[in-house]
């Protein structure tokens, strides 16, 4: 958020306003917004509904709502196959889902806007294969050593585990021929009515 501000306050793009608000809970600017953007929210709610509802009722009629959420998580793998990267990602699956999330989110969302009000304008789905030196490669890494973490501190994997997935997955970032498939994004632009 700082550097939203930041950005805005050089910019001089003072329409925009910044708002910390809890997403599961949290009441959304009374505004009529002329879009909304939403990445890797719906995810990890307990009750994303609620939340498409909330933004549904704070957008004008006509204005735009880009969604990005996984529709199969799953499909984040390396290649040639590590079972290691899928351990670790069937533990992420399982650990979302234990705290009421739902990685595969974005099956449900079209139905979802349509009763609540939306047109789904395009679905787009969005999947990479990359080699380590692709700049797409990072934010998948990334996550291989906060998740690892996040999943010996919820009691799910223990560190041995987590030690062998990084271990893994650094030996096939450096093999020659590694590539990997992102998890499937769908894309999703909807108009309010």
């Amino acid at each position: 958020l700082d550097t939203l501000e930041a950005a805005r306050n050089e910019r001089g793009l003072n329409q925009i306003s910044v708002h910390e608000i809890d997403l599961a809970e949290g009441s959304l600017p009374s505004v009529q917004a002329d879009g909304a953007w939403c990445r890797w929210i719906l995810t990890f709610l307990e009750r994303p509904r609620d939340l498409l509802r909330r933004v549904r009722d704070v957008l004008r009629p006509g204005a735009a709502f880009v969604i990005y959420e996984y529709f199969d998580y799953a499909s984040w793998r390396l290649a040639p196959r590590s079972p290691e990267h899928e351990e670790f990602v069937a533990g992420v699956i399982a650990s979302w889902r234990s705290s009421g999330g739902e990685p595969d989110i974005a099956l449900e969302l079209p139905q979802w806007l349509e009763e609540l009000g939306f047109r789904i304008v395009s679905l787009q789905p969005i999947v990479d294969v990359v080699t380590p030196s692709n700049f797409v490669w990072h934010w998948p890494k990334s996550f291989i050593a906060t998740g690892t973490r996040r999943l010996v501190e919820l009691g799910d994997l223990t560190p041995q585990r987590a030690k062998a997935i990084r271990k893994a997955f650094a030996a096939a970032e450096q093999a020659p021929h590694t590539r990997m498939i992102t998890p499937a994004v769908l894309e999703i632009i909807a108009e309010r009515l």
